[in-house]
């Protein structure tokens, strides 16, 4: 399960025995939450902001329906201009500037209202002045229509022909012109569960609908491209891709004339070890990561004649940079972002770090920042803030005039004062790893009075958690539950050395992990011994049930949401049980199948002595829903307590407000009849 989140910033961690103290007795009644409230999705996305500055478009949602926004913009306010309504047969849609004056459209649309596993997307691309003038459409793709047989449960999954668009450049030199890459996925001829990913370039005359091929010509024989990066002019000058034996194929220039010289016969960039960022003003100019000796990563400049790294930008011991702030208009890097138990910036220019400091005063920030669209001359921009108790307040901010003036919030049905903080804190495991891990206590919680948990493992499970807003958390804590969500050994974020101790240790050394964060709670007095249970999605669906399985004397019951059930299963579905395959290794380390059966729940069904709450999107194309009936099935067997429901027409994410009310509701009503609160057993709201 991929994990979203929001960057944020100048929060530092404290520890949770002073955020349990700092609870005040006139929170202890804190109000329920309707569910409708924090499944609401966002009222207000996708903010750009004209080249100039001086124009705003913007995403708004009212009821079920969109409409794309676009109005002037200062310190005074937004002004609506023009509205154009998405039409409602529309999956999704994307929106941005071209120009000052002109923007694009993107319509992606499905046979239903939900995509189809292997379903093919319809998609359409506008060119629309700011007022809804001069219409044009630029591109249109249509699905092929292929009718795919049903899956069997051991076929592997196919890939589907997908096409996309992004912009790459705004050329704001050639007024008319902007540069659009075109993103082919197809099957591939010889093994159509693989995917052929090509990327064209295109010029595009927003004006007209003319257009050129922009692709560079390069010599690699046989080579795929599907990754092209431009510099500030919008000159490509970076390409990634493979070569006729699918081999990687890196190439880069130092400007538009020079030869092409391939990278991925460099060193550096074996093994992972490095990763290219973007290019400055100048033409040596070049940013990337590189692996810090603890395993973090650190930022270089790049020296593109020589092939080699030309020092050190910024490299911490204990942090992974994670990207970069770059001003073309001073034409050198201002900060570094990063991110390890908070969201950190280290900040290399005065100018840069005043101008924050005056968001942080013009916003009046109450949680964290960060920043979003800005003007070519970077003196305007978008700001969003918030923290894990709210989903965000978008702003509009002019350096100029040190202002800044609200847009309004995501979800204007949130209330931050009545959600639970979240701190950062750290636990043992049993072989003596430090794990961190996010503590959010219910604002009821009263020290040296344990109360309910829920221990909630992340997806991935190289991914992780953040100090965020998470719907999950959240309704948990205001139903009374103290959350832990443990990053397990494996979790990306945390260096190099910590993300390998993970690899295949499914049910292995990341499952003890999670379980001895749930002998912590117990031990520091947050949680009651006997009243815990496990919740988590994908791979923490697997973590969940494995918890139950490994640990029904920890575990009271488990919350499931479109687990994993049968490694192999999963590795062969994936196209990935092969020994050449990076992903083989890094969940099986080399088991064979009868080990993999020892960690895989399917053959563990006579284990499951504990309540089990399980739920699966049918159209689900990460982990086929095939995964959860075999479950199912084996626990007949077993006359295993446990509850399966099917939601038609989803996929793998909780995507629509109706999908994630009933798991909501049906795991407040399952943890009510196992692992009650006072909450909960006073009953709770729709």
């Amino acid at each position: 399960m991929r994990i979203l989140f929001l960057f944020i910033i100048f929060l530092f961690p404290i520890e949770a025995q002073a955020f349990s103290d700092s609870l005040s007795k006139d929170n202890q009644n804190a109000a329920f939450v309707p569910i409708r409230n924090l499944v609401a999705h966002a009222q207000i996305s996708g903010l750009h902001l004209s080249p100039d500055g001086t124009r705003l478009l913007m995403s708004r949602r009212k009821g079920t329906v969109y409409e794309i926004v676009i109005g002037t913009v200062d310190t005074d306010g937004f002004t609506q201009i023009f509205q154009l309504d998405v039409p409602a047969d529309v999956y999704s849609h994307r929106a941005f500037w071209a120009d000052n004056n002109r923007f694009i459209v993107q319509y992606t649309r499905y046979q239903g209202k939900l995509p189809k596993r292997l379903e093919e997307a319809a998609i359409e691309v506008f060119a629309i002045n700011f007022d809804g003038t001069d219409q044009l459409q630029l591109w249109s793709e249509k699905p092929t229509l292929k009718k795919h047989k049903k899956s069997k449960r051991r076929k592997r999954k196919k890939a589907v022909k997908r096409v996309y668009f992004q912009i790459v450049h705004l050329l704001p030199n050639q007024p008319d012109y902007i540069l659009l890459s075109r993103i082919e996925e197809t099957p591939k001829k010889k093994n159509s569960e693989e995917k052929d990913i090509v990327t064209d370039i295109y010029r595009f005359n927003i004006r007209t609908a003319a257009m050129e091929l922009a692709t560079p010509k390069y010599d690699v024989k046989g080579a795929k491209m599907y990754a092209w990066l431009p510099d500030y002019n919008g000159d490509i000058r970076l390409g990634y891709g493979e070569d006729a034996n699918e081999d990687p194929v890196m190439l880069i220039r130092r400007n538009k004339e020079s030869k092409w010289i391939r990278l991925d016969n460099n060193d550096l960039f074996k093994g992972g070890k490095f990763y290219p960022l973007q290019f400055g003003v100048d033409d040596d100019e070049f940013y990337v990561t590189a692996s810090h000796a603890t395993g973090r990563s650190a930022v270089y400049r790049f020296n593109i004649t020589r092939g080699e790294l030309d020092g050190k930008i910024f490299g911490d011991s204990k942090v992974s940079a994670s990207s970069i702030n770059y001003s073309f208009t001073k034409g050198k890097i201002v900060a570094v972002n990063h991110y390890d138990a908070v969201f950190g910036r280290t900040v290399m220019d005065d100018d840069f770090a005043a101008m924050l400091a005056d968001i942080d005063k013009a916003t009046e920030s109450k949680g964290d920042f960060y920043l979003g669209s800005e003007s070519l001359d970077e003196n305007k921009m978008i700001i969003w803030t918030g923290d894990e108790r709210s989903p965000g307040t978008a702003w509009f901010y002019d350096n100029l005039v040190k202002k800044a003036v609200k847009i309004g919030p995501v979800n204007p049905t949130i209330d931050p004062d009545v959600m639970a903080a979240t701190v950062p804190v750290k636990y043992d495991a049993r072989d003596g790893l430090e794990i961190p891990a996010y503590l959010t206590l219910p604002l009821n919680f009263e020290e040296g009075k344990p109360l309910p948990a829920i221990v909630m493992p992340h997806g991935g499970p190289h991914a992780r958690d953040y100090k965020t807003w998470d719907s999950w958390v959240q309704f948990l804590a205001n139903r009374g539950y103290v959350v832990l969500q443990p990053n397990f050994r494996g979790s990306t974020g945390f260096g190099g050395r910590f993300l390998a101790l993970g690899y295949g240790e499914w049910g292995g050394d990341m499952q003890q992990d999670i379980a001895d964060g749930a002998k912590w709670l117990v031990r520091k007095g947050y949680a009651a011994p006997d009243k815990m249970c496990i919740v988590g999605g994908s791979y923490g669906g697997y973590a969940a049930l494995m918890g139950i399985i490994e640990d029904p004397d920890r575990f009271k019951c488990a919350v499931s949401w479109a687990p994993v059930t049968d490694i192999k299963l999963i590795l062969e579905q994936d196209d990935a049980y092969d020994k050449e395959n990076s992903w083989y290794w890094q969940v099986t380390a080399g088991k064979k199948k009868k080990e993999l059966r020892a960690t895989s729940p399917r053959y563990r069904a006579k284990d499951i002595k504990r309540p089990l709450l399980l739920m699966h999107g049918k159209e689900d194309e990460i982990v086929y829903i095939e995964q959860s009936r075999l479950l199912v099935k084996a626990m007949k067997k077993a006359k295993v307590d446990y509850k399966y429901m099917e939601i038609n027409g989803l996929g793998h994410q909780l995507e629509t407000e109706a999908a994630a009310s009933l798991f909501f509701r049906e795991m407040a009503a399952f943890l009510a009849k196992y692992n009650p609160t006072r909450q909960l057993t006073q009953g709770h709201p729709k």
